[in-house]
């Protein structure tokens, strides 16, 4: 379940190396905020997202009081600590890939590289709505375990994403056995700097790019998100990414990850085969050892389901970046498979779409 608090602080955080900045950090302080004319509630005008959550509105009178929040926050932590069955770690499968919202295909198969050695994995699409506003943009990840999927999966996303009023760049990178680490970052890198360096031809707002992967496309929207090697490659700093969202990766220390005993055979198989056996290589591959005080890294939406494995990586890696000072929330989706979390996103009433949701609704106010 979203837990409110956790949202409305990700929402109410400072932009990353920005301190000083006077924005509010707890519920009440955002509570009051979006409470324009100061009548003690909010109402669907002045928070729209706040009536998409289920419950949210108690009594269904289209006010949602201080009180209102604060109980249904009290659920929600109540919630949260119910006790449930451990399962055994599970391998990140390959994600959905339904029809794409060919519709809103602004521009495919752009191939981003300098000088690609393979055109088509690196390539991306471009997808929007035909408003004539500059829209700010979404770089998808797709997932696959480092091995597999397509940018061709944006499924409900695109459409969700014009609805809101963003753009959606859905990218591909080369592909393991072929190619092993960094060669997977390397072009993501090279795509997000692209898109900085190019969406303004194309409708896009090259200063509010949020970054999201599903998966193993999780694990390279974190590590893009805090190794600052990867864009200053090509002349960009951390700063130009707004917000990481991740969807149900596992993958966010290989070393301890490599470590655990119970892991299964095939999934140390499926990351020998993308990062290779060097440690120095796991190190690298690794966004919780990237994570350093007084860096540009963004704030973070981590979305994990109840994976054993899955939930601890997410966790420790929450908790590196909270201790260096960097906003970052996990949000267990108890109710979501490995696929529906990605396949599903876009859809009315899905706990992770509500979440990135507000999410986005912070990165656009520039919170």
């Amino acid at each position: 379940m979203i837990t409110l608090l956790s949202l409305l602080l990700l929402l109410a955080a400072p932009p990353a190396g920005n301190p000083g900045s006077n924005l509010p950090r707890n519920p009440v302080q955002r509570f009051n905020q979006l409470d324009t004319n100061n009548d003690g509630a909010i109402t669907p005008d002045e928070a729209p997202n706040w009536f998409k959550m289920k419950g949210l509105d108690a009594n269904n009178d289209r006010r949602i009081t201080l009180k209102e929040g604060m109980d249904w926050l009290t659920q929600q932590q109540a919630n949260q600590q119910t006790p449930r069955n451990p399962r055994t770690p599970q391998t990140p499968g390959s994600p959905a890939t339904p029809e794409t919202d060919s519709n809103l295909l602004k521009a495919g198969n752009i191939v981003y590289a300098d000088t690609p050695t393979d055109a088509r994995r690196q390539s991306l699409d471009i997808y929007g709505s035909t408003k004539d506003s500059v829209q700010p943009v979404v770089v998808f990840i797709h997932g696959g375990g480092w091995a597999k999927g397509d940018k061709a999966g944006v499924g409900r996303k695109a459409q969700w994403l014009a609805s809101e009023g963003w753009m959606l760049v859905s990218i591909n990178y080369r592909l393991s056995p072929a190619v092993k680490h960094p060669a997977h970052i390397e072009d993501v890198a090279e795509a997000i700097a692209w898109v900085h360096d190019n969406i303004a031809k194309h409708g896009g707002d090259p200063e509010r790019i949020v970054v999201m992967g599903h998966s193993a496309g999780a694990h390279l929207a974190a590590l893009v998100a805090t190794d600052p090697k990867r864009l200053g490659k090509h002349d960009k700093s951390l700063s130009i990414i707004d917000r990481a969202i991740l969807l149900d990766g596992a993958a966010y220390d290989i070393p301890n990850l490599l470590s655990y005993r119970n892991l299964p055979d095939s999934s140390r198989t499926m990351h020998h085969n993308w990062v290779g056996t060097r440690e120095a290589d796991h190190v690298d591959a690794s966004p919780s050892l990237h994570i350093k005080e007084g860096t540009d890294i963004p704030p973070f939406l981590i979305l994990h389901t109840d994976r054993a494995l899955g939930t601890a990586e997410c966790k420790a890696m929450a908790r590196k970046m909270e201790e260096a000072g960097i906003p970052a929330i996990t949000v267990l989706c108890d109710e979501e498979t490995h696929t529906s979390m990605n396949r599903n996103l876009g859809t009315e009433g899905h706990t992770p779409t509500e979440a990135v949701r507000l999410t986005l609704e912070g990165a656009n106010d520039g919170d």
